[in-house]
């Protein structure tokens, strides 16, 4: 079975899905395990953010 669910709360989502695609600005990130996903730069630096020194 397939489902689509279009969620912000990523732990839940991870805790839920056996696949899961991310997208970002109508951009596709990261499609993989919730592992792939949680572990992938370009996820983190678009949800998280990037942790750059400022001087």
């Amino acid at each position: 079975m397939t489902v689509l669910l279009i969620e912000h709360d990523l732990d839940m989502v991870f805790e839920l899905a056996d696949t899961v695609t991310v997208m970002h600005l109508g951009r596709h990130l990261e499609t993989g395990t919730p592992e792939e996903v949680r572990a992938s730069g370009e996820v983190q630096s678009a949800y998280l953010g990037t942790t750059e020194a400022t001087s």
